[in-house]
């Protein structure tokens, strides 16, 4: 069964297309639940502000649902296969006149559906801030290699390519 992680506050900034897929870049808050699934530190530092953040997810779908109750028959599914390019944003919150700040963080989403243009396009022109959620496969983490003899990643031991593969003559 595929994993899930909330995006909250998210909102479409932009999108793009081709023929049979397309991309599109969402900005949303930034919160506990989402660092957790995606291995982030809960509190991002402010020197790592305006910087890539590590993640890239092999996702299958998006939910879009509006905050804005009455706009609920809006809420969009879509055929996606992933997101990365997450940055951290540190923006200024407003009329804080400098006191206050919060991080927001932007991602692109691939998308394979064919009418995904089409549906973001009418969610945009119908809903602000929604809650996206995405449907994905965790990833396999490799481990490091070592060799037999435990000194460290695995190499040939100096041997050219052809007596390391064994191969005769």
């Amino acid at each position: 069964m595929p994993d899930k992680v909330t995006f909250l506050s998210a909102q479409l900034l932009s999108f793009t297309r081709k023929p049979n897929s397309g991309k599109a870049q969402f900005s949303c808050s930034l919160s506990r639940p989402m660092c957790n699934a995606m291995d982030w530190a809960a509190d991002i530092p402010e020197f790592v502000a305006g910087g890539k953040l590590d993640g890239d997810l092999a996702a299958h779908t998006l939910y879009l649902v509006p905050k804005d109750k009455q706009l609920a028959k809006h809420a969009v599914e879509l055929e996606i296969s992933r997101v990365h390019k997450f940055k951290s944003i540190r923006l200024e919150l407003e009329n804080s006149r400098g006191q206050g700040h919060r991080t927001e963080i932007r991602f692109q989403v691939d998308f394979s559906d064919v009418e995904g243009a089409s549906k973001l396009e009418q969610y945009m022109l119908t809903c602000g801030k929604s809650t996206a959620t995405v449907t994905y496969t965790r990833q396999a983490v490799q481990q490091p290699l070592e060799s037999p003899a435990g000194q460290g990643a695995a190499s040939g031991g100096g041997e050219d390519e052809e007596s390391a593969q064994g191969a005769v003559r």
